[in-house]
């Protein structure tokens, strides 16, 4: 899977509450402060998705606040 891809897994499991797949592919070396396409990072799709048991975890995790697409350029 492309790096991209990965980041969008990621985007999309932390919308929709799936903490054990945001584990997962974090364990794997998904970058917890990458930013997809939409300028999103993790930690906003799960503000987003109002899932707050991930906001937590990936905090904890060291996730950066207030990111955005050019945080990356």
């Amino acid at each position: 899977m492309e790096k991209e891809d990965k980041i969008f897994k990621l985007l999309e499991m932390c919308y929709y509450g799936h903490i054990d797949q945001v584990k997962q592919l974090l364990e794997e070396g998904v970058d917890i402060n990458g930013i997809g396409n939409n300028g999103m990072s993790p930690l906003d799709a799960a503000k987003n998705g109002e899932n707050d048991d991930i906001v937590e975890y990936l905090l904890n995790m060291g996730a950066k606040e207030n990111l955005n697409l050019n945080d990356k350029l």
